[in-house]
């Protein structure tokens, strides 16, 4: 009697264990095929099987992605197209701007290890070009975008959204127009910074001084002379406009 119970719960766990496999292994299916069309923002932390599963790119062995295709490897010469016009780039979205950008930050980074690798080998890398294409295609992307940005400014705001600019003074004291720039620490901590402006002092004053002298007195006589010219012309043409 005892056997055969024995048997009989045996039986059921195996069936249960059976059905419970086939149950995950259906449900695995199914949330794979959900995290691949599911939005990358949304996706949170899953196992490692379905990570794998979810790639930005071709299937490559790692660092080969800095490198070129092996077929190319000691050829004379590669295969290479033209770069994207500003005409291409504006009939695409936003997002395709954003993906082609990685794109070309991949092909660049390829084409500098494998300048580096033929530096290294005493030869030269076929079809050198390629960096003068993929960066200028970069430089019309970023036009693209900056374009964009300024009309969705003007539309919101009413004003670009670029950056200003303010008087400055250079080393010999003079002002001049200086263009607003993103700086990675601010201005009193950038040594060379200060550096070139602490050398105003008062000393500094008296060369101003004589300097916007100068100036006044180029200006005065010009305008000497032009009084002197009109008068000249007054004297011997009376009814004549001398303005």
């Amino acid at each position: 009697m005892t056997t055969c119970l024995t048997r009989s719960v045996l039986q059921i766990s195996r069936n249960f264990i059976g059905n419970l496999a086939l149950c995950a292994t259906n449900a695995s299916r199914v949330i794979c095929q959900s995290n691949l069309t599911y939005s990358s923002r949304h996706i949170g932390p899953v196992s490692s099987v379905l990570t794998q599963q979810l790639h930005t790119s071709p299937a490559r062995h790692g660092l080969l992605e800095f490198f070129d295709d092996k077929r190319e490897w000691g050829e004379q010469k590669a295969k290479a197209g033209r770069p994207w016009k500003v005409e291409e780039l504006r009939l695409k979205s936003n997002s395709d701007l954003h993906k082609l950008w990685y794109v070309l930050l991949k092909e660049r980074n390829m084409l500098m290890t494998m300048e580096e690798e033929y530096n290294r080998e005493l030869e030269l890398l076929p079809s050198p070009e390629r960096f003068e294409k993929v960066e200028e295609s970069m430089e019309n992307v970023l036009k693209v975008v900056k374009e964009r940005d300024r009309a969705y400014n003007l539309l919101e705001k009413g004003e670009t959204g670029e950056p200003g600019g303010y008087r400055d003074t250079n080393i010999l004291g003079q002002k001049y127009w200086r263009k607003r720039r993103e700086s990675v620490i601010p201005s009193f901590m950038n040594k060379t910074f200060m550096a070139r402006h602490d050398h105003l002092g008062v000393w500094m004053n008296k060369l101003r001084r004589r300097e916007i002298e100068q100036k006044l007195r180029v200006r005065t006589k010009a305008l000497r002379r032009d009084r002197q010219r009109k008068e000249n012309l007054k004297r011997r043409y009376p009814n004549a406009d001398t303005d």
